[in-house]
């Protein structure tokens, strides 16, 4: 049927080549074609009566006819033909219009351009909701076309420089990072159109940082001098503040090590903030500083020893000893010492390196000397391991002259 179809118009066309030159008509043709609709708009003019048969023949580049029909002129001879083009064939078509009683046949040529597809990206969510245009959680990406799709086109989209794929569902961006999505059509000959692209740019891990703190110098987790702390915060994406506070003070951006140096338990609560606008949760350290050493003092009940009639007299301290920091850890006697040698037995019952406050001494000294002189030590040291030296002393006179009532104590403060 179409064969005879192709015929008749075809002798339609060559009927007016052979029309008699008395009845003659011009024919004119004219031919467009929409890109974007893809379609073709054939319109001309038959001489200046209505009624006349007019015939039009549409070749592709491929010399295949595309389209064939007849209508009949309108007012003034005029006349109008639209179609859409049946295949995607690229280049000149050729339009051949024959008429009742032309004069000759009029042709005319539209060019096929590559399907012009408008895409467009849709993200979701639409609006970042992080800082300076982050995502903090994964995102969708959709194409579509905005003007439609010839039946053998397709989308295409690549992610950072990757390779091309056949888009066919949404695209899910869950790794961090920046991504840049590139998209364009291709029509059914294989002909890509405009690339087109959107960034997206996701962060969804929050800074990580650590605490270093100066190694421990005193006992029982204890510092005795002042701990440095330094804080070091890494980040998948970037870093852009870290800030800390001790026992609950103020925010302070870090710059540098944090040094404490006021006695005492203290925390020291850190975290680090992206440039995406996460925000890592409170981290703490808990640091233990004395750097006080404890108060000792002691005392005895005798200052002198007289008659220095070689008898042992027994001799009590009265020993006191505080630290309001780590607490006092022990207080012991440390020795007994004088400034004369002295015989084995010149002292009893002193129990060194334990808290013994009751001790016997004799009372003698030599007889050229300028009299002998007891020293008494105790030692006191706190949990961090301060300690704390102190010392009495009792005389024992050359003579009477040179005894004293006045009870003498001294003390030396060490780490």
């Amino acid at each position: 049927m179409r064969r005879w179809s192709i015929i008749i118009l075809s002798l339609l066309l060559c009927f007016g080549m052979v029309a008699p030159l008395a009845m003659a008509s011009s024919l004119t043709v004219s031919a467009s074609f929409d890109n974007i609709t893809r379609t073709a708009t054939i319109s001309g003019q038959l001489g200046s009566e209505e009624g006349r048969i007019i015939s039009v023949q549409v070749r592709n580049p491929l010399n295949q006819i595309d389209y064939l029909n007849q209508s009949i002129s309108g007012p003034d001879g005029t006349y109008q033909f639209i179609y859409i083009i049946s295949q995607e064939v690229t280049g000149a078509y050729l339009v051949t219009v024959g008429g009742q009683n032309a004069d000759s046949l009029a042709t005319a040529t539209f060019t096929v351009e590559p399907s012009i597809v408008e895409l467009e990206s849709k993200v979701s969510p639409e609006q970042p909701d992080g800082k300076e245009g982050w995502y903090l959680h994964p995102v969708t990406v959709t194409i579509e076309a905005t003007n439609g799709m010839q039946e053998n086109n397709m989308i295409q989209y690549r992610i950072n420089q990757g390779q091309w794929k056949t888009y066919t569902t949404a695209i899910d961006v869950k790794t961090d990072g920046t991504h840049t999505i590139e998209y364009r059509s291709v029509d059914q000959q294989g002909i890509p159109g405009n690339v087109k692209s959107t960034i997206i740019k996701l962060d969804s891990k929050a800074p990580v940082t650590t605490a270093e703190a100066s190694p421990i110098d005193g006992m029982n987790g204890w510092y005795k001098s002042n701990p440095t702390v330094n804080l070091m915060a890494s980040d998948n994406i970037s870093v852009t503040q870290t800030v800390y506070r001790v026992d609950g003070s103020e925010w302070t951006t870090y710059s540098q090590p944090v040094t404490l140096s006021v006695s005492g338990i203290h925390t020291l609560e850190y975290k680090s903030m992206d440039q995406a606008g996460n925000e890592e949760a409170v981290k703490s350290l808990s640091l233990k500083l004395d750097n006080v050493a404890p108060e000792l003092s002691v005392t005895l009940d005798k200052t002198t020893l007289w008659p220095a009639n070689k008898k042992l007299v027994t001799v009590t301290a009265n020993v006191y000893a505080a630290d309001d920091i780590s607490q006092t850890s022990s207080i012991v006697l440390t020795s007994i010492t004088s400034n004369e040698k002295l015989q084995s037995d010149d002292i009893q019952d002193a129990r060194y390196g334990m808290f013994d406050t009751s001790f016997s001494l004799r009372a003698e000294r030599k007889g050229g000397g300028s009299g002998r002189v007891y020293t008494i030590t105790y030692t006191a040291i706190d949990l961090a391991g301060n300690k704390t030296i102190a010392t009495a002393i009792i005389k024992v006179p050359h003579d009477q002259g040179h005894t004293s009532d006045e009870p003498l104590t001294e003390s030396e403060n060490g780490n």
